[in-house]
């Protein structure tokens, strides 16, 4: 009796074990969309980037290997809801349409969608932007308000401190003093005497700070704004845009359809950034960081991507409904995400 069940634990250990290597040895078939830089194939021609890289470590955990094949976006997602693909890789958004036919692991990055437009210089590059009426207007503006500070100094100055500000220059004294007070220079050759002058230096003097500021910004942005080829800065801007490119079956499209925007869907980033560095197109919207990715590599100087995201995403596996795989694939997931 002790010897018949000693050999039927041992039948059950060699079955256990020989489950577990056969486990071990699983083979899961696994669509890629092409995602740079998430997904893409290297010089040997294997599955490569940040979202495959992290597959790989969590078949690596659970024991198994995977067989890769290339899949356009909606192919990818209707195989994988069919079960015929056992997960899905690449920069892969979750959304509530999207879940009513698969499922989806645990999200392993946030972004949002942005937009990219045609990066050539405007005409005359900076010394277009110097000499453009924006900058011109900002400079008038400067001036009048030096203008205003130095009138009120000499007002108070020019009979009690006649050495400085008096005579025939004391109006040009006052705009000098105004203006080294507001650049923080500060030479000390020219300044106030009177109770009335010094409460006008004092009120300048904190003054300044917001008006150069403000200056500064004025500047920057007129300088930022007229080195792009095009008057779109933001997702309220594209409503005037003759036509806005996008990917066909991605987030971005359904956001633009909904939002009844004039749009054309290319099958690939690159073809729809190629139409806007072309000027075919007024604007690329798409995911925040395939885009960055483009713009400085394959598109550099021909596209830029506006600062800002909007329409939050997040990029996960995509997995069958219901799969089983689920559960161990979270948990290898989040190991691979911690450590």
């Amino acid at each position: 009796m002790i010897r018949r069940f000693l050999s039927l634990a041992l039948a059950a250990l060699v079955l256990s074990t020989a489950s577990s290597l056969l486990c071990a040895q699983e083979t899961l078939k696994v669509g890629v969309k092409e995602a740079k830089p998430f997904a893409y194939k290297n010089r040997d021609g294997e599955w490569t980037g940040s979202s495959g890289d992290l597959w790989r470590r969590i078949a690596a955990q659970r024991g198994t290997d995977s067989v890769c094949s290339e899949e356009a976006l909606d192919d990818l997602l209707a195989k994988t809801g069919r079960g015929e693909l056992e997960a899905g890789v690449g920069a892969l958004t979750m959304t509530a349409e999207r879940e009513t036919d698969l499922d989806f692991s645990h999200p392993f990055m946030s972004t949002g969608l942005a937009i990219a437009v045609p990066g050539h210089p405007a005409s005359g590059g900076i010394f277009g932007a110097l000499f453009s009426m924006d900058f011109l207007k900002a400079v008038g503006a400067l001036v009048g308000v030096l203008i205003i500070a130095g009138s009120l100094v000499w007002i108070f100055e020019r009979r009690a401190n006649p050495d400085e500000f008096g005579g025939k220059n004391g109006l040009w004294e006052g705009f000098w003093w105004s203006a080294v007070t507001m650049t923080t220079v500060g030479y000390g050759d020219r300044a106030p005497k009177t109770v009335a002058g010094r409460i006008v230096g004092l009120i300048w003097m904190f003054a300044s700070i917001i008006v150069i500021s403000f200056f500064t910004a004025s500047i920057a942005s007129t300088l930022t704004v007229k080195q792009l080829a095009s008057d779109i800065e933001g997702p309220d801007d594209l409503a005037r845009a003759n036509f806005v490119a996008t990917v066909s079956g991605s987030v971005s499209e359904s956001w633009i359809r909904r939002r009844e925007l004039k749009s054309r869907a290319f099958a690939d980033l690159e073809s729809a950034l190629e139409a806007v560095a072309k000027g075919e197109a007024d604007a690329v919207v798409y995911d925040e960081p395939l885009l960055r990715y483009q713009a400085k590599t394959a598109f550099a100087g021909d596209i830029v991507v506006l600062p800002g995201v909007f329409e939050r995403q997040d990029y996960a596996f995509a997995l069958p409904n219901e799969s089983p795989r689920r559960e161990a694939v979270n948990q290898a997931l989040l190991k691979a995400l911690s450590g």
